[in-house]
């Protein structure tokens, strides 16, 4: 049994009658190299820093998978991995070598992010845009049938693209936590997309990444531009006696009295004679 399988066994990932890949070798760190085509364009530090205390203590478990490419190996899945034992120190790591074209290479990468889910979702978003740019794909389904996901996976990440690129770069990544400052998750920017009016949109952002929304508070306030309770139409003000020099008129509040006169005496004359046919019931119809 290899050393590898040793870990393996020593971790208690797997058991005696597990049969474990005799094609893994070990191949120079320096001769390894990172794809232009990496789908992950961001690497959480949080995860990748428990990583490497993993790898310093119990050394890479599992290969990375990598592919001839121009007298050196370039990484088609492992990229943390890769990653964090550089860091750690170390001078060698355990390999599958694989003949791929481009393409396979991109996809399989694709893949096996999905599967750990862990990629950023807009990162994976790129990658299926990508995917129909170079015709690996001619369609969003064909996306999904290539790489055994839903189409609604494939349409809720590639709308994310439809986000202000302020917006997209703080998307966090599926393994990010708390600590991520102004980072904000694939359900609140789900949300936001609700929202039509860009101006509308970073305000929200702003005040999630400020205040700290939660995503049933954005729904709310995303729900209250998409759908703004009407106001009540103030009901005009109804004339209800009106004579030479009085005009009564009945509003919302009260009552607006209008007395044409020139002096006090004459409009307190004028609202005796008011409250008189008021009294007398002759006036206020």
């Amino acid at each position: 049994m290899d050393k590898y399988s040793k870990t393996l066994l020593r971790e208690g990932v797997i058991g005696q009658e597990i049969v474990v890949r005799k094609d893994v070798c070990d191949i120079d760190i320096a001769k390894i190299r990172t794809s232009r085509n990496q789908p992950r364009l961001n690497i959480d530090r949080e995860t990748l820093a428990d990583l490497i205390r993993s790898i310093k203590k119990h050394g890479v478990i599992e290969p990375i998978l990598v592919r001839p490419k121009d007298d050196q190996y370039e990484i088609v899945a492992g990229q943390r991995r890769f990653e964090a034992a550089k860091e750690a120190g170390l001078t060698k790591l355990p390999c599958i070598v694989r003949e791929m074209s481009d393409d396979e290479a991109f996809i399989t990468a694709l893949t096996e992010n999905i599967q750990r889910e862990d990629l950023s979702p807009v990162d994976e978003a790129n990658s299926y845009r990508i995917m129909l740019e170079r015709g690996m794909a001619k369609s969003e389904r064909e996306i999904a049938k290539l790489l055994g996901v839903s189409h609604t996976r494939i349409q809720q990440k590639m709308n994310l693209l439809k986000l202000e690129p302020e917006i997209r770069n703080r998307v966090a990544t599926r393994v990010a936590t708390r600590k991520d400052e102004g980072k904000i998750t694939e359900a609140h920017a789900r949300r936001l997309l609700r929202v039509k009016d860009p101006k509308k949109r970073l305000d929200l952002f702003n005040q999630v990444t400020q205040k700290g929304l939660s995503v049933r508070e954005l729904e709310q306030k995303v729900e209250r531009i998409i759908n703004p309770v009407p106001k009540k139409p103030t009901p005009p003000s109804r004339l209800i006696y009106q004579d030479e020099t009085i005009k009564v008129r009945s509003t919302t509040s009260g009552f607006d009295i209008k007395v044409a006169c020139q002096t006090e005496d004459e409009l307190v004359a004028h609202l005796k004679r008011l409250v008189e046919r008021m009294l007398t019931k002759e006036t206020l119809k």
